[in-house]
């Protein structure tokens, strides 16, 4: 008989199951979840997928979703960790790292527009970019349609957050640049009720700054060309609310600070204008309610004798239950004296050092009128001031004048 030698070789594949080509695959388990399941329990990755041909315009990894619903979490390549980064994309000096694309070919509907890539995370960082370089980005977006970029939601916490930890950096956290007519950086509020603000800036510092345009800042603007067309702003407060409880420009300080601050070399340091030509309105408001403050306060502060204040076309009106001007009638009650009345007015009484510009009018009521020359004086015996004739006549009933105070 005649002897046939061969020789048997065993392959022996770390707990690898099959069960036919229709069924899920395992390496390194044997119950495998989807279609091909890797697990690695030692210090070594799980998987590696290297593309080692420069010149090949293909994917080491592949990773595509078909799924037609957009409220199921369906991803074409999907990273998770318990501690560490579900997944890290490393790229070279031009590539990316992890790329995300959206191809489809809806116009409309429920399903229209996704996600190139989605981060999720319970309580840590759903998605995290990380740069050595100086001219590339740790996280990069772009829509070349009518989409976004990048996109950040939240149902709780803050849907983008961007921080710089070094104290030595002094580069932009964000930056945000177009070359189009768009806005680079645009903040909305969808709510309808609550203080809530569309951008909110806050700043720590306590650094003294020169002039208007060097201090600290909660939010800074700035026109950088020197050729500003007109009514170009820094910073432009808009209110679309058409009754009379909306603001502009808000301004606060909690202290005894500028709520508003206004500088210029030489044009105007704050210009108010309203464009109503019938109704009441007003250009520049002042108000206080400290009996000691002062709601417009006007001063030259260059050497010599320059102009505080200057009224250019218009009268001066005053309004309201104090004003300092008035008209006084000398009555029976106020003529203390053969040739005096007295002024009971709050603005004048206690106030010594109060100066009085009076003129005598015609009552047309009586047609009654004071025909002799008048002084003023301030009796300190009554604290209050007194009109008199200078020629010692008496002042008729009922005669008029009109009294314009200024304090000092």
């Amino acid at each position: 008989m005649k002897k046939v030698s061969f020789t048997m070789f065993i392959f022996i594949f770390p707990v690898l199951a099959f069960v036919g080509l229709a069924q899920n695959v395992g390496i390194g388990t044997t119950s495998p979840s989807d279609k091909l399941t890797v697990f690695q329990d030692g210090t070594s990755g799980a998987g590696r997928f290297v593309n080692s041909n420069a010149a090949a315009l293909k994917s080491a990894l592949y990773g595509e979703s078909n799924h037609a619903s957009n409220s199921t979490l369906v991803a074409g390549v999907e990273g998770r960790s318990v501690n560490g980064f579900g997944m890290i994309g490393h790229g070279g000096p031009t590539s990316v790292g992890i790329f995300g694309a959206v191809i489809t070919t809806e116009t409309g509907g429920a399903f229209f527009g996704g996600t190139g890539i989605s981060g999720f995370s319970d309580i840590g960082n759903g998605t995290v970019g990380v740069t050595y370089h100086a001219a590339s980005a740790g996280v990069y977006g772009t829509a070349t349609g009518t989409g976004t970029g990048v996109k950040g939601t939240s149902t709780l916490g803050i849907a983008a957050r961007f921080e710089n930890t070094n104290n030595a950096n002094s580069s932009n956290v964000l930056q945000a640049e177009t070359n189009g007519t768009g806005i680079p950086l645009f903040g909305k509020s969808t709510a309808t009720t609550g203080p809530i603000s569309g951008v909110y800036g806050e700043t720590n510092s306590t650094s003294f700054g020169i002039g208007a345009s060097g201090g600290v800042s909660g939010v800074f603007g700035k026109v950088a060309t020197v050729s500003a067309g007109g009514y170009s702003a820094g910073v432009r407060g808009v209110n679309s609310s058409t009754g009379g409880s909306g603001i502009g420009v808000i301004g606060y300080q909690a202290g005894s600070g500028w709520g508003v601050y206004g500088e210029t070399p030489s044009g105007f340091g704050v210009y108010g204008l309203t464009t109503n030509n019938t109704g009441v309105s007003t250009g520049v408001r002042g108000e206080t309610f400290s009996i000691n403050g002062t709601a417009v306060e006007a001063k030259y502060s260059g050497a010599g004798v320059g102009v505080a204040l200057e009224i250019d076309n218009g009268v001066i009106k005053v309004t309201g239950p104090i004003k300092p001007a008035f008209v006084h009638t000398a009555t029976l009650a106020n003529k203390l004296s053969l040739n005096g009345t007295v002024i009971d007015n709050l603005i004048t009484n206690n106030c010594p050092t109060c100066i009085l510009i009076v003129t005598q009018r015609l009552n047309p009521s009586g047609i009654i009128y004071n025909n002799s020359p008048i002084g003023t004086y301030y009796n300190t015996i009554r604290d209050k001031w007194e009109i008199f004739n200078e020629n010692n006549t008496a002042i008729p009933t009922n005669a008029q004048f009109s009294v314009l105070v200024i304090t000092q």
